[in-house]
């Protein structure tokens, strides 16, 4: 059947931390482990970074997980991609906003120049230069 993935399908998947990388999924098998993620084997580099920008949409739920994972201030941009009731990024911003993770702060929907310029001073006050 044309369009049909077989029990070896690969698809395209993306991370932040790495290229674009194939993965097969096998259809009888369990999908990876949350141990598998790309995220976790990179938490090192994560936590080596003096401050992190987390774009996410959808849900929200992306800066609260690197908060939790690494112990330096994360800016967290939400989004204004989604399906559903995303309302042009306002539940990824409302979901932010409620954060538990204490070193996560958030800038405005779809602000990355923001969130890089406030990561770019933080960087920079953590190097120990002062900005005039």
């Amino acid at each position: 059947m044309p369009g049909r993935r077989g029990p070896r399908a690969s698809r395209r998947v993306w991370s932040p931390w790495s290229a674009p990388a194939r993965r097969t999924f096998r259809s009888r098998r369990k999908p990876p482990s949350p141990r598998d993620s790309s995220a976790l084997r990179r938490a090192p580099d994560l936590r080596a970074a003096d401050a992190l920008v987390v774009c996410a949409g959808m849900e929200g739920a992306l800066p609260s997980v690197v908060g939790g994972l690494v112990p330096r201030p994360v800016i967290a941009v939400p989004t204004s991609v989604g399906y559903g009731a995303s309302l042009g990024g306002l539940a990824a911003l409302l979901a932010m906003l409620n954060s538990c993770a204490a070193n996560v702060s958030v800038v405005n929907i779809d602000n990355g120049f923001g969130a890089g310029f406030q990561a770019a001073l933080i960087a920079r006050a953590a190097a120990g230069g002062r900005t005039r």
